[in-house]
């Protein structure tokens, strides 16, 4: 496993949270998008894997030259996937509000 192919991974994550991003915004009163919340807990569980035992297992002392340069690649790359954690984790509690609203405002004007 190499330092460049985990970044590839994580920009493929951090383009998908970006289409999450349009989408919910362009939300307004419209319908969730049917599985959004799925896709966005499984990518929640990848990126936790891949910094747990991807990321942070990355050996970088065994390494003679660049040594350095790959361990603040490493670092960097366990920034970026921390940050795409917590980002996913803002947009599943963006969802969990826009549906429990919903849902409330539904039984609300079902009781009038």
């Amino acid at each position: 496993e190499t330092l460049g192919g985990l970044e590839e991974e994580l920009k493929g994550m951090e383009s998908t949270l970006t289409r999450a991003d349009a989408a919910l915004g362009a939300l307004g009163a419209g319908p969730l998008p049917v599985g959004l919340r799925s896709e966005l807990a499984s990518l929640h569980g990848s990126a936790n894997k891949l910094l747990a035992t991807r990321l942070d297992g990355l050996l970088t002392g065994d390494l003679t030259t660049a040594r350095e340069e790959a361990r603040g690649k490493r670092k960097a790359l366990v920034a970026t996937a921390e940050a795409l954690i917590e980002r996913t984790e803002a947009q599943i509690r963006q969802i969990d509000h826009i549906k429990a609203a919903r849902g409330a405002g539904a039984k609300g004007s079902m009781g009038k």
